[in-house]
């Protein structure tokens, strides 16, 4: 039993280490210096698409993106610029 306890909070240590280091979503590009761009297709909501672009902005190593662009009818699409 102490065993499982302990799995289990090494599991969700590593989680929560893990995720601090995602890309976050940044409301202005001032004093940040870009160096990439990325897009995501298809996406139902605003929610996932942040999401989607966050998923890529980290697998790119960024520390932050800036979306420049979102919209769509049934689908959505959207870019983001990455940041350092």
């Amino acid at each position: 039993m102490k065993k499982v306890f302990l799995l289990s909070l090494a599991v969700a240590l590593t989680v929560t280490s893990l995720s601090s280091y995602a890309a976050k979503e940044v409301s202005s590009m001032t004093g940040r210096n870009a160096y990439g761009h990325v897009s995501v297709t298809g996406e139902n909501t605003l929610d996932s698409l942040t999401a989607a672009l966050s998923k890529k902005a980290d697998a790119a190593g960024a520390s932050g993106f800036y979306i420049t662009s979102a919209g769509g009818k049934n689908k959505l699409n959207g870019s983001a610029v990455l940041l350092k």
